[in-house]
Order: structure tokens, then C-alpha cells, then sequence
């Protein structure tokens, strides 16, 4: 290992330093442009047109939008209309079925994939003026969850996702 302690050996690395940072574009190069409006949306077209370096971390991304793809989100769309169409005070039922879809969905795909199924399902379904407002007010009347508890929801039958799908992928190309 050495040792950069003399004024001799810092101009030595000064040169190819410098170098390196304007072959690479400088200290900045890697800044990759993503929507900052929902981190979970990101999606792989997303990280080619902000030209992503890192072909590992866009294989990941790539294999939970496929992922992703394959979740039936219909369900969830119904439950979420029928909470935003639901009476004042008859709210529950409509978190506990939001709870165990969303337990059940995490249960057989992972963490990551289903909250970009979520978020798509969410932008087709406030796409319509005026619907996001009325998720929002809805939300906003739900119980607390407290009383939560993914034993009431039932997943038999469904597989369980393996322990790899649980964890967004990371970029391992530094600037």
C-alpha cells in the first residue's frame, strides 16, 4: 500500500486522477435521471433512457418489471373503488381486504414487484379527473390498522415468494 504523504507522490496521482474524472465526465457522470414523483414506479426503460452503466442492476430491475407484469392487480382495483364509493363509518371491511391483498401479494411475488403492480393499478385508475382527490378523502377516513394482523388473511395454496424477491436492487457502479 502506499502512502500518499509526500508532495512528490500527490502530483504523481494528480495527473491520472485528473484524467480518469474527465475521461469518465467528472465527478458527477452517473447521475442517472429518475421520476422523482414515485421511486417505486421506476421501471428498467426508465434507467436505459437515463443511460444506466450498470447492466447487473438493469437485469434485476428488468426481472421485477416482468414480475410486476404478471400480477392480476383486478382485485385490488375493485376493493380500492368500492372503499372510495364506501358509506362514512363502513370503512373497515375495505382496509382489512386492501391488508390481506396486498399481504397476499407480497406473500407469492416479493416486496419489490408488487409495488410497482400497485403503482401501475394506481395510475390507471386515477387516471379519470377527480379520482385521485376521492382516494385521498377516502384514505382519510379509513380505521386505524392496528388490529392488523397478516394470520387473518389467508394464503394456502398460494406459493411463497423466495427471500431474493423481498430486496430492490442497487446499482453497484460507482462514479
Amino acid at each position: 500500500m502506499m502512502l500518499l504523504t509526500s508532495r512528490r507522490s500527490r502530483q504523481q496521482l494528480a495527473l491520472p486522477l485528473a484524467l480518469c474524472l474527465t475521461a469518465c465526465g467528472g465527478p458527477r457522470a452517473r447521475q442517472v435521471a429518475v421520476p422523482p414523483a414515485n421511486p417505486d414506479s421506476v421501471t428498467s426503460a426508465d434507467l436505459v433512457a437515463a443511460g444506466e452503466p450498470d447492466t447487473v442492476y438493469l437485469r434485476r430491475v428488468r426481472m421485477f418489471d416482468q414480475i410486476a407484469a404478471t400480477i392480476q392487480t383486478d382485485t385490488l382495483a375493485r376493493i380500492m373503488t368500492g372503499a372510495m364509493e364506501a358509506p362514512a363509518g363502513q370503512e373497515a371491511p375495505y382496509v382489512q381486504a386492501l391488508m390481506c391483498q396486498y399481504h397476499r401479494m407480497i406473500w407469492q411475488y416479493g416486496a419489490v414487484a408488487p409495488k410497482l403492480a400497485i403503482s401501475r393499478t394506481e395510475d390507471s385508475l386515477f387516471a379519470a379527473p377527480g379520482t385521485r382527490e376521492r382516494w385521498i378523502e377516502a384514505q382519510r377516513r379509513f380505521p386505524s390498522v392496528a388490529s392488523f394482523s397478516p394470520a387473518q388473511c389467508s394464503v394456502s395454496g398460494l406459493p411463497h415468494a423466495p427471500d431474493s424477491l423481498n430486496y430492490k436492487p442497487y446499482s453497484t457502479v460507482s462514479p
